[in-house]
């Protein structure tokens, strides 16, 4: 590529780094936009790898796509629940990434129309669609800065060169009319010169990229990466770490293992026999038991595995070596190393072989760089890739703060994620052969950052452009600096996703449990330190002392309140009650005494005499009350009753109008 691209990718990583954005974000949006496509119910690498391949042309490492969709997971585009990532699509529909594409498309082909249209008025010459797409990509990739300056500073319209051959010439006087004359057109022709800058990130080729290989420097393999790459976990597994290996062999790493680190995958494998046979055996959950009961492996099988472990090593390029020699000059305290491991991971088992196998991995390490601080992956000598964020951490914070090494040297340990990242950031990207016009829109789609940023990245251009010397390696470093620097020192630790597989074995992973059942063995397996159990002991009786002296406070605060609440409910209970029984008590006698009187009138009233019909009436009235005179007192029931009725009727009528409750 021209130094004309090499200076506008750089401006764009400027300006871009400046405002926090790594390079692997410009690659969010084509993720995206294939997942608001397919509409998958899970996200899969191996079919996001696929789909943005076919429809992109971008070939991505899965480990690549697991860091991008850790990112995607910042910005609410997905989310993840128990190692699994899932897509959000309330946040995703938003993307317009389809349109914006829709609409570069449609103003390159206005473009181009109106350019053949131009040959055809002007100069009587039939030129095709494609003819006039490749000489236009030909001119923005020459001309691309003289002519965005001058939109954007209003500097003068660039002369011709007269280098150009004849259709060149004739493009260019296209574009110096339509500047003059057509100014809608020349918005348009404005947003392909910006999609074709952005697209020089992406697809700037770096020649010497391939030349910087790795010199005297040995990859170590940790057992989980080495078990992924001898495909004993499976194709899930197996694909990535092939793929990270393939990147280092084709920059020329010597991949190793430590003795000690295939004893390791040695016992895996002998334990994975031993589950085959019992069942109830909770080994049987590891990733390696699991797929030989997948593929219907016997333990026959494994055992003859075990038997020719070295030769597969040696067949698959992993060459086995010993410890390097102690030397009391690289003396370290290996149990404060151990001990610093087992605060930080928890391990499957409770054996000690794990963590001791890690301690001596780093301590090699350390050996075989004599103690020296190294700066670059490919002249480091040697370093260990590992599957566990965590190790990583501690083979820089372990080392630094026992002033072993001096800050901002490279650690012992790398993880694969981080490692297939550098890599893939230090090859040239690999595009498919689809049609440059199309990349370009993709590119523009994807990247489009505003106006507010085109003039940041213009200055920039200028600045760049009045230096005396650039180079590729100052390309290679913003990119490198951007996304992988933090993540390889363990100060920028990305949630990738745990599990991995097409959707159908995801889902069935979901849906059959089997993250509960592993999250649950985890569990069981972890051991805590004397410390933090202490710790937490205390912490929960200090918790259970503060709430019993919150409820004590809270129930002698509700106590008191409630018995004064009921004194005073009691007192206007007793108060209403009294006057109740008492307006009873004179309701009943007002009731004998009016009985009484008309008993004792009607009977003054028949003596005295009268009509027939009126004495036999009155005598019979007569009758009628003299018994009911008596029945109160005779008859107790009759009695309660009425005086019940008295009491009930007063009382609600006091609780409605005077003692509302």
């Amino acid at each position: 590529m021209s130094n004309n691209d090499l200076i506008t990718s750089l401006a764009i990583l400027k300006t871009n780094w400046d405002h926090k954005k790594s390079y692997l974000s410009n690659f969010i949006p084509f993720i995206s936009q294939c997942i608001i496509d397919n509409r998958p119910e899970v996200l899969s690498t191996f079919d996001l790898k696929e789909q943005v391949e076919k429809r992109f042309g971008i070939s991505i490492p899965h480990n690549t796509i697991k860091s991008i969709l850790s990112d995607m997971k910042k910005l609410d585009l997905t989310t993840s629940k128990d190692g699994i990532y899932y897509p959000n699509y309330s946040t995703l529909t938003k993307v317009n990434f389809a349109q914006l594409k829709q609409d570069f498309l449609r103003k390159l082909t206005y473009f181009l129309k109106g350019f053949q249209r131009y040959c055809k008025e002007s100069f009587g010459i039939d030129i095709s669609e494609d003819e006039a797409s490749e000489l236009l990509v030909t001119l923005l990739k020459s001309r691309n800065i003289d002519l965005l300056n001058c939109h954007i500073f209003g500097a003068e319209f660039p002369a011709a060169s007269i280098r150009d051959n004849k259709f060149n010439q004739i493009l260019y006087s296209y574009i110096k009319n339509i500047y003059f004359n057509e100014p809608d057109r020349w918005e348009y022709f404005v947003i392909l010169l910006k999609g074709q800058m952005l697209s020089t990130v992406l697809m700037y080729n770096d020649p010497n990229a391939l030349t910087r290989k790795f010199k005297n420097t040995d990859i170590y393999l940790d057992c989980p990466l080495v078990l992924r790459y001898l495909g004993l976990e499976g194709e899930t597994s197996e694909v990535p770490a092939k793929e990270l290996f393939q990147l280092l062999l084709d920059l020329g790493a010597k991949i190793k293992c430590f003795k000690h680190t295939r004893d390791e995958v040695r016992s895996i494998l002998h334990a994975a026999k031993l589950s085959l046979n019992d069942y109830r055996d909770k080994k049987l959950n590891l990733p390696v038991s699991m797929h030989f009961i997948k593929i219907g492996y016997t333990p026959d099988d494994i055992e003859r595995l075990i038997y020719c472990l070295d030769e597969i090593l040696e067949t698959n390029g992993i060459c086995l070596v010993e410890n390097p020699q102690y030397y009391y000059k690289y003396a370290l305290d290996e149990e404060k190393l151990i001990d610093a491991i087992d605060q930080s991971i928890v391990y499957f088992t409770e054996n000690k072989i794990s963590r001791q196998n890690d301690a001596a991995s780093l301590y090699a390490i350390y050996r075989l760089r004599e103690g020296n601080s190294q700066y670059f992956i490919e002249e480091c000598k040697a370093i260990l890739v590992t599957s566990s964020r965590n190790l990583c951490i501690i083979s820089y914070d372990f080392f630094v703060r026992e002033k072993l090494i001096k800050e901002e040297t490279l650690p012992m340990a790398i993880s694969e994620h981080a490692l297939t990242n550098y890599l893939w950031l230090k090859n040239p990207i690999k595009f498919s052969d689809l049609p440059q016009n199309l990349l370009i829109a993709d590119c523009y789609a994807a990247m489009e950052p505003g106006d507010d940023y085109w003039r940041e990245y213009m200055e920039k251009v200028e600045k760049l452009r009045a230096r005396n010397e650039i180079s590729e390696a100052e390309y290679f470093l913003l990119k490198y600096n951007s996304d992988v620097k933090e993540e390889i020192f363990g100060r920028y630790i990305r949630d990738v996703p745990l599990y991995d597989g097409t959707p159908k074995e995801l889902i069935e992973r979901h849906n059959n449990g089997l993250i509960e059942k592993e999250k649950a063995e985890k569990e069981k397996a972890q051991k805590y330190t004397e410390i933090v159990r202490l710790i937490a002991v205390v912490s929960i009786l200090i918790e259970r002392r503060l709430s019993i002296e919150r409820e004590n406070k809270y129930k002698n605060k509700s106590e008191d309140k409630f018995n004064s609440q009921k004194q005073t409910i009691d007192k206007t209970v007793l108060r209403r009650e009294h006057l109740a029984l008492l307006f009873s008590k004179i309701g009943l006698f007002t009731l004998y005494i009016i009985i009484f009187a008309l008993g004792l009138w009607i009977s003054i009233y028949e003596y005295n005499g009268g009509s027939e019909h009126l004495r036999w009436i009155t005598g019979i009235m007569a009758g009628i009350f003299l018994v009911v005179q008596f029945i109160p007192i005779n008859n107790e029931k009759v009695w309660e009753k009425i005086k019940n009725w008295l009491y009930h009727s007063a009382n609600r009528i006091l609780i409605k109008f005077f003692y509302p409750q």
